[in-house]
Protein backbone atom coordinates (compact mmCIF):
# COMPACT_ATOMS: atom_id res chain seq x y z
CA UNK A 1 0.00 0.00 0.00
CA UNK A 2 2.66 2.36 0.83
CA UNK A 3 4.71 2.02 -2.82
CA UNK A 4 3.65 3.56 -5.93
CA UNK A 5 2.49 0.74 -8.41
CA UNK A 6 1.93 2.21 -12.00
CA UNK A 7 4.69 1.59 -13.46
CA UNK A 8 5.46 -2.26 -12.41
CA UNK A 9 2.81 -3.75 -14.50
CA UNK A 10 1.72 -6.37 -12.97
CA UNK A 11 -2.33 -7.36 -13.79
CA UNK A 12 -5.17 -8.69 -11.18
CA UNK A 13 -3.58 -11.99 -11.56
CA UNK A 14 -2.38 -14.20 -8.70
CA UNK A 15 0.68 -16.47 -9.12
CA UNK A 16 0.97 -19.07 -6.93
CA UNK A 17 2.73 -22.98 -7.23
CA UNK A 18 1.26 -26.16 -6.70
CA UNK A 19 3.19 -29.65 -6.77
CA UNK A 20 6.02 -27.50 -9.00
CA UNK A 21 3.52 -25.83 -11.32
CA UNK A 22 3.02 -22.33 -11.84
CA UNK A 23 -0.28 -22.13 -11.47
CA UNK A 24 -1.93 -18.34 -12.86
CA UNK A 25 -5.17 -17.09 -11.52
CA UNK A 26 -7.26 -14.09 -12.48
CA UNK A 27 -8.86 -12.33 -9.48
CA UNK A 28 -11.42 -10.25 -11.19
CA UNK A 29 -13.04 -11.18 -15.07
CA UNK A 30 -10.40 -10.22 -17.86
CA UNK A 31 -7.83 -9.71 -14.96
CA UNK A 32 -4.80 -10.70 -16.84
CA UNK A 33 -6.11 -7.33 -19.46
CA UNK A 34 -6.18 -5.17 -15.92
CA UNK A 35 -2.82 -3.12 -14.89
CA UNK A 36 -2.95 -2.59 -11.07
CA UNK A 37 -2.76 1.32 -10.47
CA UNK A 38 -2.66 3.62 -7.42
CA UNK A 39 -6.72 3.74 -7.58
CA UNK A 40 -7.21 0.44 -7.58
CA UNK A 41 -4.56 -1.36 -5.78
CA UNK A 42 -6.34 -1.74 -2.67
CA UNK A 43 -9.03 -3.80 -4.42
CA UNK A 44 -5.79 -6.23 -6.02
CA UNK A 45 -4.64 -6.79 -2.48
CA UNK A 46 -8.38 -7.30 -1.32
CA UNK A 47 -8.86 -10.12 -4.04
CA UNK A 48 -5.32 -11.19 -3.34
CA UNK A 49 -5.84 -12.02 0.43
CA UNK A 50 -9.25 -12.75 0.10
CA UNK A 51 -7.85 -15.84 -2.83
CA UNK A 52 -5.48 -16.91 -0.67
CA UNK A 53 -7.81 -17.41 2.60
CA UNK A 54 -10.69 -18.58 0.94
CA UNK A 55 -9.27 -20.61 -1.39
CA UNK A 56 -5.59 -21.77 -1.13
CA UNK A 57 -5.47 -22.68 2.40
CA UNK A 58 -9.56 -23.60 2.57
CA UNK A 59 -8.52 -26.75 3.89
CA UNK A 60 -6.07 -25.80 6.50
CA UNK A 61 -8.65 -22.90 7.72
CA UNK A 62 -11.75 -26.00 7.97
CA UNK A 63 -9.57 -28.06 9.91
CA UNK A 64 -8.63 -25.05 12.40
CA UNK A 65 -12.44 -24.25 12.68
CA UNK A 66 -12.78 -28.05 13.45
CA UNK A 67 -10.50 -27.91 16.30
CA UNK A 68 -11.14 -24.71 17.63
CA UNK A 69 -14.92 -25.82 17.57
CA UNK A 70 -13.75 -28.61 20.02
CA UNK A 71 -12.60 -26.01 22.89
CA UNK A 72 -15.07 -23.34 22.15
CA UNK A 73 -18.66 -23.77 20.52
CA UNK A 74 -19.12 -21.84 17.60
CA UNK A 75 -22.45 -20.48 19.02
CA UNK A 76 -21.04 -19.19 21.70
CA UNK A 77 -18.33 -17.21 19.78
CA UNK A 78 -21.58 -14.84 18.73
CA UNK A 79 -21.52 -13.81 22.27
CA UNK A 80 -18.12 -12.48 22.83
CA UNK A 81 -17.32 -9.06 20.36
CA UNK A 82 -14.11 -8.79 18.72
CA UNK A 83 -11.95 -7.47 21.49
CA UNK A 84 -13.59 -10.02 24.06
CA UNK A 85 -12.79 -13.11 22.31
CA UNK A 86 -8.71 -12.00 21.63
CA UNK A 87 -8.65 -11.21 25.36
CA UNK A 88 -10.14 -14.29 26.59
CA UNK A 89 -7.55 -16.17 23.95
CA UNK A 90 -4.54 -14.27 23.58
CA UNK A 91 -4.90 -12.38 27.46
CA UNK A 92 -4.45 -9.31 28.67
CA UNK A 93 -2.52 -6.49 25.87
CA UNK A 94 -0.36 -5.09 29.17
CA UNK A 95 0.63 -6.42 32.39
CA UNK A 96 -0.55 -4.85 35.45
CA UNK A 97 1.91 -4.81 37.96
CA UNK A 98 0.03 -3.34 40.75
CA UNK A 99 -2.36 -6.36 40.53
CA UNK A 100 0.07 -8.62 40.22
CA UNK A 101 2.08 -7.54 43.35
CA UNK A 102 -1.57 -7.14 45.29
CA UNK A 103 -2.84 -10.76 44.31
CA UNK A 104 1.18 -12.78 44.97
CA UNK A 105 0.61 -15.80 47.08
CA UNK A 106 3.85 -16.66 49.24
CA UNK A 107 5.33 -19.74 50.74
CA UNK A 108 7.98 -20.02 53.29
CA UNK A 109 7.82 -16.42 53.51
CA UNK A 110 5.80 -13.23 53.48
CA UNK A 111 5.43 -9.66 51.79
CA UNK A 112 7.83 -8.53 54.11
CA UNK A 113 10.55 -10.96 53.79
CA UNK A 114 13.84 -8.85 52.51
CA UNK A 115 13.75 -11.05 49.34
CA UNK A 116 10.27 -10.32 48.01
CA UNK A 117 10.64 -6.94 49.30
CA UNK A 118 13.88 -6.75 46.81
CA UNK A 119 12.06 -8.52 43.93
CA UNK A 120 8.72 -6.20 43.64
CA UNK A 121 11.70 -2.94 43.97
CA UNK A 122 13.66 -4.75 40.80
CA UNK A 123 10.40 -5.83 39.33
CA UNK A 124 8.68 -2.88 39.67
CA UNK A 125 11.26 -0.93 37.15
CA UNK A 126 10.56 -3.15 34.61
CA UNK A 127 9.21 -2.40 30.99
CA UNK A 128 6.43 -4.01 29.50
CA UNK A 129 8.53 -6.17 27.73
CA UNK A 130 10.41 -7.01 30.57
CA UNK A 131 7.64 -8.10 32.70
CA UNK A 132 6.33 -10.15 29.76
CA UNK A 133 10.09 -11.84 29.56
CA UNK A 134 9.55 -12.69 33.65
CA UNK A 135 6.55 -14.26 33.13
CA UNK A 136 7.57 -16.21 30.16
CA UNK A 137 10.93 -17.13 31.57
CA UNK A 138 11.44 -17.29 35.28
CA UNK A 139 14.80 -18.01 37.20
CA UNK A 140 15.85 -17.27 40.80
CA UNK A 141 18.03 -17.86 42.85
CA UNK A 142 16.69 -18.11 46.21
CA UNK A 143 13.35 -17.36 44.95
CA UNK A 144 11.01 -19.77 42.96
CA UNK A 145 7.79 -18.33 41.24
CA UNK A 146 5.12 -20.87 39.62
CA UNK A 147 2.43 -20.03 38.00
CA UNK A 148 -0.59 -21.61 36.43
CA UNK A 149 -0.37 -20.29 33.05
CA UNK A 150 2.98 -21.30 31.53
CA UNK A 151 4.71 -20.48 28.19
CA UNK A 152 2.83 -17.34 27.32
CA UNK A 153 4.06 -13.33 27.63
CA UNK A 154 0.36 -12.08 28.41
CA UNK A 155 -1.58 -12.60 31.72
CA UNK A 156 -4.96 -14.81 31.07
CA UNK A 157 -8.76 -13.28 31.14
CA UNK A 158 -9.19 -12.71 34.73
CA UNK A 159 -5.38 -11.17 35.22
CA UNK A 160 -3.78 -11.61 38.09
CA UNK A 161 -6.47 -12.43 40.38
CA UNK A 162 -7.44 -14.98 38.93
CA UNK A 163 -4.01 -16.54 37.81
CA UNK A 164 -2.07 -16.15 41.16
CA UNK A 165 1.46 -15.97 40.79
CA UNK A 166 3.05 -18.14 44.17
CA UNK A 167 6.57 -17.39 45.26
CA UNK A 168 8.53 -19.54 47.35
CA UNK A 169 11.76 -19.20 49.01
CA UNK A 170 14.83 -21.91 48.03
CA UNK A 171 17.36 -22.98 50.68
CA UNK A 172 19.44 -20.23 52.07
CA UNK A 173 22.39 -22.85 51.78
CA UNK A 174 25.04 -20.79 50.44
CA UNK A 175 26.78 -23.75 48.74
CA UNK A 176 24.12 -24.57 46.24
CA UNK A 177 24.34 -23.80 42.98
CA UNK A 178 22.16 -20.91 41.36
CA UNK A 179 18.59 -22.40 39.88
CA UNK A 180 17.53 -21.13 36.54
CA UNK A 181 14.43 -23.15 34.42
CA UNK A 182 11.24 -23.37 32.66
CA UNK A 183 8.40 -24.73 33.53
Amino acid sequence: MNNNVNEIGQSFVYESEYLGHRVVKELIPNGHDILITEENKKDFIRKTCDEIMRNQIQEQLAAFKRGFNLVIDSEYLELFSVSELELLISGAPEINFQEMKQYAAYRGMDENDPVAQLFWEVVGEFSQKELASLIYFISGNFLEITCNFLGSVKVPYGGFKERTFYYKKGSSDRNILPEAHTW
